[in-house]
């Protein structure tokens, strides 16, 4: 067993039910933000402190939870109605998946650009399995194809695990929930407009997270293959 940092929140009342939470700040911050946005007014108090702006409420929370004792509960309050967001960050024991250590990786080279037979899908899935004594092939389709990968259904999906598109001529590493959307990371050519509620106003070239729906290159509808590597994430 292990120990790692999960970041939760949920309404400022008594007895207050915390999210499932994230291994990050952001997410966790983003769910937040959905709720405390329309609440918007006289500004906002963090635990009856100075007025400010959710911006700042952003920055002074993730210090604040970082660099505090886990537990530490943080209180984001509206001064035109009273609405509260809690926000805390807790220690929870697991059983380690190589998964987010790919992921990890994969998120170390957000923005290379995209070369096609170099720095393209199939690399990024190659590159980030490497460090963990995983070697792929460079093609996605052969990639889909090895022995060491079982094909998994979407309910038992994990982060980490290896999603095959448009009949294995993509491939990307699923990610999980984060902007407000259930998301892939993977490198493309393309520079597409985002979803509402993006953080940016494109998707952009190159590694970057990207939407798992609708019309984006990767969506559910065009997945023929999601597998996973037992060495990285267990069995089934």
């Amino acid at each position: 067993m292990a120990v790692r940092d999960r970041f939760q929140t949920g309404k400022a009342d008594t007895g207050v039910i915390w999210s499932v939470g994230s291994l990050e700040f952001e997410p966790t911050w983003d769910k937040g933000f959905d709720n405390l946005r329309f609440h918007r007014g006289d500004k906002f108090q963090i635990d009856g402190g100075p007025d400010r702006g959710l911006k700042e409420c952003e920055d002074y929370v993730r210090a604040k939870l970082k660099n505090e004792k886990p537990g530490t509960v943080v209180r984001v309050r509206s001064n035109s109605d009273g609405y509260a967001q809690a926000f805390r960050r807790i220690e929870e024991k697991y059983t380690p998946l190589l998964g987010l250590q790919v992921l990890d990786h994969a998120i170390a080279r957000l923005g290379t650009p995209y070369d096609f037979g170099s720095t393209d899908c199939s690399w990024l899935t190659m590159a980030t399995h490497e460090p963990e004594g995983v070697f792929l092939p460079h093609n996605a389709a052969a990639q889909h194809a090895l022995a060491i990968t079982i094909e998994i259904p979407r309910v038992k999906v994990l982060p980490g695990d290896l999603l095959f598109h448009h009949n294995d001529e993509h491939v990307s590493l699923y990610y999980g929930e984060r902007f407000g959307y259930e998301v892939v990371v993977d490198t493309e050519p393309s520079d597409t407009g985002a979803p509402p509620g993006w953080p940016f106003p494109n998707l952009r070239t190159g590694v970057q997270f990207r939407p798992m729906f609708g019309n984006y290159f990767c969506n559910w509808a065009d997945v023929n293959g999601i597998c996973r590597i037992v060495k990285i994430n267990g069995p089934a």
